[in-house]
């Protein structure tokens, strides 16, 4: 297709259409057969486009603001540099979609992810990198908590063979292997939320940190006071020694005087290093991004 040519898009053109350099706003495709072509410097604001083929294409520098996609098959095709603010996205099929520096409504995209938990995972993937590269952190976000929740749904179908691609591809060791990951995720997910959510790593400090606090109290592990007695603490010591411990004071005055004390302190001591390691991790990630 030669420069600015689009009075006459053929219904079927596979490969071998360039469209580059023109403005067409208000462009109405239903029914069209488009793939393998290219899409570069072009103006299709307000575009609609139906139940057309637009697989394995490439768009670069095109301005498709408030175009309108309908059961448009885009299998394998590339965005770069576009633009698609206030694009609606109906039933469309994003499989194996690139978007590289693009502006598009995270909302829209979400309707259309692919059902397949590996597909699933690798757009969502791939639209958390495009809105990270853009700034737009809470756009990114959105895409890691799928990203997220389709490797948990990809490592569960591979565990149970959910069909026959798992079946063939995996054999029952790798499955074992993936539920153990999957045991990982869940336990992530719920001590610091993947390592990108501050707070909930602060909560998960305060609730283990109780725990350990409580297990001395009931317990009544022997601890030695500053006149050197030996006795159980009370709730509020308790509470006192094991947040001391996990923040690594080296002022508590209760010294341990049993095996059951000692070996709290100790977890105590390691949860501590664990957690701070952990806050660390996920500031930095947070400063990453």
């Amino acid at each position: 297709m030669k420069r600015g040519n689009f009075e006459n898009i053929p219904r079927n053109g596979a490969g071998s259409l360039h469209f580059r350099d023109a403005v067409l706003d208000d462009l109405k495709l239903d029914g069209t057969n488009l793939p393998l072509c290219q899409f570069e410097r072009v103006g299709l604001k307000a575009a609609v486009i139906r139940g057309s083929n637009l697989t394995q294409c490439l768009f670069v520098d095109v301005y498709l603001r408030l175009a309108n996609f309908t059961e448009v098959d885009f299998t394998g095709t590339t965005f770069r540099n576009c633009n698609l603010e206030r694009a609606t996205f109906r039933r469309c099929n994003l499989r194996y979609c690139r978007f590289e520096h693009t502006a598009v409504d995270p909302h829209e995209i979400e309707a259309n992810l692919p059902s397949e938990p590996n597909l699933r995972r690798d757009l969502a993937r791939n639209l958390r990198k495009n809105f990270e590269l853009q700034g737009d952190r809470k756009s990114a976000d959105i895409f890691l908590t799928h990203e997220i929740n389709a490797e948990e749904m990809e490592l569960w179908a591979r565990f149970v063979a959910r069909t026959d691609y798992y079946r063939n591809k995996y054999n029952a060791l790798e499955r074992v292997a993936a539920v153990g990951k999957l045991a990982g995720l869940k336990i992530s997910g719920l001590v610091w939320g993947y390592g990108y959510r501050i707070g909930r790593l602060v909560l998960s400090y305060i609730i283990i940190t109780s725990v350990l606090a409580l297990i001395g109290y009931f317990l009544r592990l022997q601890f030695a006071d500053v006149e050197l007695m030996s006795r159980g603490l009370s709730f509020w010591e308790s509470m006192y020694q094991a947040f001391a411990e996990t923040l690594g004071s080296m002022t508590t005055p209760f010294v341990p005087m049993s095996v059951g004390a000692r070996v709290l302190q100790v977890t105590e001591r390691f949860t501590g290093t664990v957690l701070l390691a952990l806050l660390a991790a996920a500031a930095y990630r947070r400063i990453a991004r």
